[in-house]
């Protein structure tokens, strides 16, 4: 995996302010930062970095494994993310840049930015924040 890399302001302050832990294994509700490189014309590569919560891991299938051993993690990770209203996002653990730690309010935050079909799909992890936030 590359280094950080920050190339502008936004990404600044989120390395500044929410120093990113990477992680070997990432959790349903952790709040992550991760890339996706985008290719929309022969030749080119846009990145994109986006700020989601993770709603789902999925364990690598054998196979995957073994033909591709060279790459981090025995996971994949579903995320949604504020920029598409909680739609998902599914990526490799080498995309992932770290775990953001970050207050429940800002997850509250985070899952308001997203469409009203979302809590009917993901109550229990909704009902978790909600009752870290009481504690």
């Amino acid at each position: 995996m590359k280094p950080y890399c920050i190339n502008n302001i936004s990404n600044l302050l989120y390395y500044l302010l929410m120093k990113l832990n990477k992680k070997d294994e990432y959790n349903v509700g952790d709040v992550v930062r991760f890339e996706r490189n985008i290719s929309l014309k022969p030749h080119t590569v846009n990145t994109y970095y986006y700020t989601g919560i993770i709603v789902r891991k999925r364990k690598k299938d054998a196979i995957a494994m073994t033909v591709y051993w060279f790459e981090a993690g025995e996971y994949d990770y579903m995320i949604s993310i504020p920029e598409f209203e909680g739609d998902y996002v599914w990526t490799a653990h080498d995309e992932i840049y770290g775990l953001m730690n970050v207050p429940c309010e800002y997850k509250l935050h985070l899952i308001s930015n997203f469409g009203s079909w979302w809590y009917g799909s993901h109550k229990s992890l909704y009902q978790s924040i909600i009752i870290e936030a009481l504690q």
